[in-house]
């Protein structure tokens, strides 16, 4: 699985999917994903999400970061009509300057690669500024369901924390559906991790799903944990 895909999006999903038991049973809870400004730019390629094509770092980034806000929504939006007490918000930090542009192509790979261009000149904040979106996205009382926040400065990259719109290619009717699907069929782990039958109770709340294949659960005892397959 392409890096930046697996780390910024399967890894939250299938873990969100563990958890979903606990959250709905205890109530009020809010789920939290990191987006990025560059959502504004990311594309969905269902064709390739895994980018064995032909891999473009930054659009792979702009991808994953838009499946974030995508499932973000989505989440949200499944907790609102199947009435789970369960909040989903997201957040993007604007423009910060870490290591992802330094090193960011390298990771992963057994020699180094160029570096991808940093735009210097931009208004740019500190990661402890990048992080209070998503704090206050978590944590405030004006937060609701399906929020989304990011910088209020200008183009959003620098700021205190504000609600902001979510770009209208993460808002297309059924997209949040059509990645979920892509996500369980091309990443087993968090379709086992959906489906194994002790999630049973909340996973079906808030992840129903089509009938994919079935999982035993690893390391578990076959007559106990059985095969999970979700309608």
């Amino acid at each position: 699985m392409e890096l930046q895909f697996a780390t910024n999006v399967a890894g939250h999903y299938a873990l969100t999917a563990r958890l979903a038991p606990l959250l709905v049973a205890s109530g009020g809870a809010r789920v939290g994903w990191m987006s990025s400004s560059a959502a504004r730019v990311g594309r969905l390629d269902f064709d390739d999400l895994q980018a064995t094509r032909r891999y473009r770092p930054f659009r792979a980034y702009a991808q994953s970061k838009l499946a974030d806000l995508v499932l973000a929504l989505w989440v949200a939006e499944q907790a609102r009509t199947r009435g789970a007490d369960l909040e989903s918000v997201a957040a993007h930090p604007g423009y910060v300057r870490t290591g992802l542009f330094s090193a960011g192509a390298s990771i992963g790979r057994a020699r180094p690669r160029r570096s991808l261009p940093e735009a210097r000149r931009l208004p740019h904040q500190e990661v402890a500024w990048g992080a209070e979106p998503l704090l206050v996205a978590l944590t405030s009382h004006q937060a609701r369901n399906g929020a989304y926040f990011g910088p209020a400065g200008p183009g959003g990259l620098v700021g205190p924390a504000t609600p902001v719109r979510a770009p209208r290619r993460a808002t297309r009717d059924g997209l949040g559906d059509r990645l979920v699907e892509a996500l369980n069929l091309e990443q087993p782990s968090a379709v086992e991790a959906l489906h194994v039958s002790y999630l049973r109770a909340g996973a079906e709340v808030l992840f129903p799903g089509p009938r994919f294949h079935e999982f035993v659960v690893r390391g578990a005892d076959p007559a106990a944990a059985g095969t999970a397959g979700v309608d």
